[in-house]
């Protein structure tokens, strides 16, 4: 009988560790820690609907940001995070930048949110508020904003004055 219940045991622990593993999100870790910053939890029993989201309308709302001309024009990139509030009960929608490397930056992530919100109530499998965080980070290839900045170095602005008018004697 012993033999029998150490396999069995080791099944139970086996199977508790694929179900807590299957828990897990790309955003999240089995815990409900964001992956890209610990400082940031939620609770282990949306992690099912945050998982559709992140699946069905988050590559929407990455799609449709808009890099903020004037952020892109001086090299400015880094890490985003936005907190998510969604009720389907109630039909709000809220998003809060929780951090940002530059304020334009925070801005683009809202305005993208808040454009495709009827895609995130219609991912939602739950009339429950739910709360999470999603970390965007904005990047842009040094290579490529090197070339555009000596293509912009190249235009030059001439202007041609008229010279006044001699006197003739």
């Amino acid at each position: 009988m012993l033999k029998i219940t150490k396999p069995l045991i080791s099944l139970i622990f086996i199977l508790y560790g694929t179900l807590a593993y299957s828990q897990e999100t790309d955003l999240y870790d089995a815990k409900g820690k964001l992956k890209i910053d610990d400082n940031y939890k939620i609770e282990k029993n949306i992690l099912k609907y945050v998982k559709t989201i992140e699946k069905e309308a988050l590559p929407i709302v990455y799609a449709s940001i808009e890099y903020p001309l004037p952020a892109y024009e001086n090299g400015i990139g880094g890490l985003v995070i936005a907190k998510i509030v969604v009720s389907r009960g109630d039909l709000s929608i809220y998003c809060k930048i929780e951090s940002a490397s530059d304020p334009s930056l925070g801005k683009a992530v809202e305005k993208a949110f808040y454009e495709n919100s009827l895609i995130i109530y219609k991912s939602l499998e739950t009339n429950e508020k739910i709360e999470f965080y999603v970390p965007f980070e904005f990047k842009m290839k040094k290579s490529i904003f090197m070339e555009e900045l000596r293509k912009n170095s190249l235009i030059k602005i001439e202007k041609s004055y008229m010279e006044r008018p001699k006197k003739l004697l």
